[in-house]
This record gives structure tokens, C-alpha cells and sequence, in this order.
């Protein structure tokens, strides 16, 4: 780890992890060199899958749902580097949007895609700063055989961009293809489709229902959030921690809110249309498709409007994946898997499925196939334990595991939770007595995932 980013951490005897073994899977429809898809969404906010009708229909019967999955690193443009590498953020040494163009992109996921005979394909918002940081749009990264770059918001547009794109891929390429859809939606501000404007989006509560938003008491957190004001009506007239004052204004979060949510659902139709050619083209059994957020999304809680804070709100995410070789199945939704999951082990998943050769060393996450290929996912051996860490200013590193939330600041100051029974992160327990044994443990799962 870079030592000027480090963060202080209590010593501890380290805890070693269970290891993990993909098990064979029953009845096997993926081929060796499966399809890949990732779709990748900006600022979606994890609570926000229950609008996405069609693909929580369970399209196809093979979907899978981790609603306990989470990014690593709430940046958007931090977590895309992430996937892309299959690192950790304290190992890709890229720690904020503006450092993207220092990323090394001749060694990243499609590049490995390339080097195994796949048609590598990306439409949509590449990483921050582009085209600019890498000298205009007429540059391609390394390793796609197809790149269209989008910078607007038009979801429609990305659409059908994919449909043409897939069928291309389908009936002009004999070669498995890798896919990387990246909308630029539903980030701020929203902006969907004439058939949504107005769209009932009342089955997502809203925030300004969640009992910690708009914290009154927040003498118990870090000085970032001690410093951060409360939402009020008709907002600030000055930025708030480098956003618009206007979005500290709990009418326009509710709005903003709404319009998000009615963008999602043309994302959704996108995914269903998705399917649809795949199965259409006798080519859905061989793909493997995953659906996340590059970040969750905090509407207010604990005064947070905004991503890169180390609350559930930042780091939860949609989770969604397809895999023909699901053995267990949701029947009319999804299968629920309630077991702890970071983008780290998409990449993970797909290096192991796909037979990739990554090229960049450590590989930090885990395949998904022990819990896509088991009977009974919720019980199969997975150690659920995900490291969170944020580098830039107000850093933090810190483990969630099923019960707590562990942080340390990079100043120091430590935050525990006790997630059964304060699942919205009210009450910073760390400096209360009869917790000693309980940081010890976390602070020792830390130290193990910080050395990967």
C-alpha cells in the first residue's frame, strides 16, 4: 500500500480467510468461452431495483439478486478503474475521478478479453475525463474492437445503440464477445424519457422517510460530517463539500429522487430488450450478464447528499446477475442471494468464467460461482466480510461483515456500527465502553484485506 495513504490501524493478531473453491456446476450451458455483458449504471442507489419491473420479473428464469452487494469505493470513476483492473483501490493507486488518466489502460479487462479471441465491445460513459485526459475522441482505449462513447444521458439512445451493436456481433463474428454497457444515467440530473415523465414511482420509499436523514445528532461522527449542514428549505446559496447548495434542499432531493427513479425504468427496458435478442439470436444460454451501479447514492442521510462516505447509503448498490448455470431458482423473481458481494468479485467471476489471464497482479476479488452454481447459496462457504475505503480527501478504509460496520479515518477516528440493531448507522458505538474485543476482530479482518 502507497505509505502517504495509509491509514492509522490499530495492531491486532491477523485472522486468516476460508478459502474458496469453485465448485462443478450441475447441468452446464455456459461453453468455455461464454458471452460476457456488463451493464454499468452512475449513482444508482441500491433500494432503486424495486422499480426495475422487468428484470425483477426474472426474465429468462436464470437471474440472481444480491441485495447485500456493495462497491468497494463509492467514487464513480474510482470503482469503474476497479472493475476494470480486478484491484482494490489502494493497489490500482487511482483515488478520484481526476486521476483516471494516469490509469495504465493497456493492461486492463478487455485487453485480457483480446488476448482469449473475444469481440470486445464498450458503448457509453468511459472512465472520468475522457476523451480530454487522453487527447481527444478520436482516441480508443486498448483492447476494444468496437468503442462508442457517449456523453449525454439519452437512454433510449444507448438502446439502441446495443441492439445494433449486439446483433452485429452476432451475425457478422464468429467469436464469443465481451460487452461493456456504461450509461450515464441516472446520475444528477435525471432526465427520462417523455414515456416516464410523471411514471407513479411510489413502490421506493422516499428518503426523507429513512430515520437518519437529515441527522439532527451527528456529534458522534467524523468532522467531515460534523461539518456538513443540515438540508433545508430552498437549500444554500453556496456549494456544500463541492456540490450546488441548491441540492441541500430536501424538495428538490425528493424531485431529483423521482426523476432518477423514472429514468431507471428505461434502463430496465434496455435489459429486457437485452435478453430478449440474446434469446431471440440462441445466444442467452451462453451469457453471463451483470447489472451494477459504479455507486450507491446518499439522498440525505446523515446530511450526505452525494456519494464517497463509508454509510450503506454511498456503497450499496443494484447487484443483478444472469447465469445460465444458476442451480437455484426465484420462479417468478429473481433468486435472492443474502450473502455480502462487491464489484471486486465481478471481475473475479469473470476472469474465472471466461478463462481470462489477468495481467495485473494482486487480483483482489472473489468468483461468484460458489454461490451461483450452490443449492442453497445462503449457506454454501463464502466469507462474508467486504472491505470499504475511499483515498481522496476525508479518506477512510474500514470491513463490513453481516453485523457491523468497522471504520478508521484517515485522522484517526473510528466509527462502529452494530448493523443488526441500528441498520441505519445512527449511533457511533466506538468510543462506548464493552466494544474492545469486537474492534479488535474487525480491525484484524482489516488488516488482512488491506495486505491483499
Amino acid at each position: 500500500m502507497n505509505a502517504k495513504r495509509a491509514l492509522i490501524l490499530f495492531a491486532f493478531v491477523v485472522i486468516p480467510f476460508l478459502v474458496q473453491v469453485n465448485p462443478t456446476a450441475a447441468n452446464d450451458s455456459l461453453n468455455a468461452e461464454p458471452n460476457v455483458i456488463v451493464i454499468i449504471t452512475d449513482d444508482q442507489f441500491a433500494e432503486s431495483v424495486a422499480i426495475m419491473r422487468k428484470v425483477m420479473a426474472n426474465p429468462y428464469g436464470k437471474w440472481a439478486y444480491f441485495p447485500m452487494g456493495f462497491n468497494v469505493d463509492s467514487i464513480g470513476g474510482v470503482s469503474r478503474v476497479s472493475l476494470l483492473t480486478g484491484q482494490y483501490t489502494h493497489n490500482h493507486n487511482i483515488v478520484s475521478n481526476r486521476e483516471t488518466g494516469n490509469l495504465n489502460d493497456k493492461n486492463l479487462l478487455p485487453v485480457w478479453f483480446k488476448n482469449e479471441g473475444y469481440r470486445t465491445m464498450f458503448i457509453g460513459k468511459y472512465l472520468n475525463g475522457y476523451p480530454n485526459v487522453w487527447g481527444g475522441k478520436k482516441y480508443i482505449p486498448p483492447g476494444w474492437d468496437y468503442f462508442k462513447y457517449f456523453g449525454h444521458k439519452k437512454v433510449d439512445i444507448y438502446n439502441a445503440e446495443v441492439v445494433k451493436t449486439l446483433t452485429d456481433a452476432i451475425d457478422n463474428h464468429d467469436q464469443p464477445f465481451f460487452l461493456w454497457l456504461a450509461h450515464r444515467a441516472p446520475q444528477r440530473k435525471a432526465n427520462p424519457p417523455a414515456r416516464y415523465v410523471g411514471a407513479d414511482v411510489s413502490i421506493v420509499p422516499l428518503p426523507t422517510t429513512k430515520p437518519n436523514f437529515n441527522e439532527a445528532d451527528v456529534s458522534d461522527k467524523p468532522p467531515r460530517v460534523k461539518s456538513s449542514p443540515l438540508l433545508i428549505n430552498g437549500g444554500y446559496d453556496h456549494k456544500i463539500n463541492g456540490y450546488p447548495g441548491y441540492m441541500w434542499d430536501p424538495n428538490w432531493v425528493v424531485d431529483e429522487f423521482t426523476r432518477s427513479l423514472q429514468q431507471t425504468m428505461a434502463i430496465d427496458d434496455g435489459v429486457q430488450m437485452i435478453v430478449d435478442l440474446l434469446a431471440q439470436k440462441g445466444e442467452l444460454d451462453n451469457t453471463v450478464i451483470f447489472f451494477i451501479s459504479d455507486s450507491g447514492y446518499s439522498w440525505g442521510s446523515h446530511r450526505k447528499v452525494g456519494r464517497g462516505c463509508p454509510y450503506e447509503e454511498c456503497n450499496q448498490i443494484p447487484f443483478l446477475v444472469f447465469y445460465p448455470n444458476l442451480r437455484a431458482n426465484g420462479g417468478n423473481s429473481p433468486l435472492v442471494i443474502n450473502r455480502l458481494v462487491s464489484n471486486m468479485d465481478v471481475t473475479a467471476t469473470i476472469v474465472d468464467v471466461a478463462g481470462l489471464q489477468p495481467t495485473r497482479t494482486p487480483q483482489n476479488g472473489r468468483s461468484l460461482r460458489p454461490l451461483l452454481e450452490a443449492a442453497h447459496p445462503d449457506t454454501a462457504a463464502w466469507q462474508d466480510v467486504l472491505l470499504i475505503e475511499t483515498l481522496r480527501k476525508n479518506a477512510f478504509q474500514g470491513v463490513r461483515t453481516t453485523d457491523w460496520k468497522y471504520i478508521v479515518s484517515g485522522n484517526g477516528f473510528v466509527e462502529l456500527y452494530d448493523l443488526r440493531n441500528d441498520p441505519f448507522e445512527l449511533e457511533n458505538i466506538a468510543y462506548k465502553p464493552g466494544y474492545a474485543d469486537v474492534i479488535a476482530t474487525l480491525n484484524a479482518k482489516l488488516e488482512v484485506l488491506l495486505a491483499e
